[in-house]
């Protein structure tokens, strides 16, 4: 019963806090197959895919992989839960007796500390990214601007003229 409960108001608080200030994982994009899918559960009408970079006006660059986002998206998550989700969590739930936050606290943070290298893929999914400028990584030319060719994997080599 007790387990239900906190369950419940963590899931509640997670919620709300979600919305207010939380980091955005980075956007997962790629070309080719990812190892170990459920391409059965892929083909399914309402199965969502991986073509939405364009929607947001950026283009999936399999230069920058998930991998490489990892760690700087985990180090932002770690402080916002320190800073921003524990202390809400031990104003709300400081009165059970049963919760220890702290120890709540470190397993949390012990868990995402490692999560990166939990999988082993991810370093062959590449990620949403603006068109990329001089010096931007690239695997080719369509994530550079316009004005730039994706040359030894770097944006900035200029276009032939016309």
């Amino acid at each position: 019963m007790r387990g239900t409960v906190f369950y419940a108001l963590l899931l509640a608080v997670g919620i709300l806090a979600s919305g207010c200030g939380a980091p955005e994982p980075p956007m997962a994009c790629f070309d080719g197959e990812i190892p170990d899918w459920d391409w059965q559960a892929a083909r399914h009408p309402g199965h969502p895919g991986f073509e939405y970079c364009e929607r947001f006006d950026l283009v999936c660059n399999e230069a920058v992989t998930l991998a490489d986002e990892c760690p700087a998206f985990l180090s932002e998550l770690v402080a916002f839960v320190e800073e921003d989700v524990f202390p809400m969590i031990s104003r709300y739930l400081g009165f059970l007796p049963w919760l220890d936050v702290d120890e709540m606290l470190s397993w949390i943070l012990d868990t995402l500390q490692g999560a990166c290298g939990y999988v082993g893929f991810l370093d062959q999914i590449g990620t949403c990214q603006p068109p990329g400028e001089a010096g931007d990584p690239c695997a080719e030319d369509q994530d550079c601007l316009e004005a730039f060719l994706c040359v030894d994997q770097v944006c900035g080599g200029e276009p032939a003229p016309l």
